[in-house]
């Protein structure tokens, strides 16, 4: 390629403001589980590394009473290829859990608690994952420190 191609690519690219592809979708699931146990209706979300995605590229699960979950990212099944800071937070109560009496009789019911915090939030959480598009299995296995 001639440099003033490159150049010219580059100058187009520039105007007409280029954009990458997202990685693709795929399917995602596993079991989390912690100090052994599987970990019942918590939150675990895969956050893509590659910069420029927008938020809607999120892969969000809940956990059933087993501790499984299958991840959706931008209404498809799955998460993006590629590598993933993960959080692991409590769920979203019920509807019928919404004032704080029913609440806190609904925390009561949860087993394997509390998660420890730094599972939480990206800025604390160790947890990275590697998606491939040949694997589909993700188990997650935290520990209490």
């Amino acid at each position: 390629m001639t440099v003033r191609l490159m150049l010219a690519i580059l100058f187009a690219c520039s105007l007409t403001g280029c954009k990458k592809e997202p990685p693709p979708i795929v399917a995602v699931s596993g079991i989390i589980t912690l100090d052994g146990k599987p970990l019942p209706k918590v939150e675990v979300r895969f956050y893509p590394e590659e910069s420029g995605l927008p938020g809607d590229y999120i892969a969000i699960a809940v956990t059933d009473d087993d501790g499984k979950y299958t991840l959706m990212t931008n209404n498809q099944s799955g998460a993006c290829v590629g590598v993933n800071k993960v959080t692991i937070s409590e769920g979203p109560p019920p509807e019928g859990a919404r004032s704080q009496e029913k609440f806190d009789l609904y925390k009561a019911t949860l087993k394997n608690r509390p998660i420890p915090e730094h599972y939480g939030t990206l800025a604390s959480s160790p947890l990275t994952i590697t998606v491939s598009a040949d694997k589909t299995d993700y188990p997650i296995a935290l520990k209490r420190r």
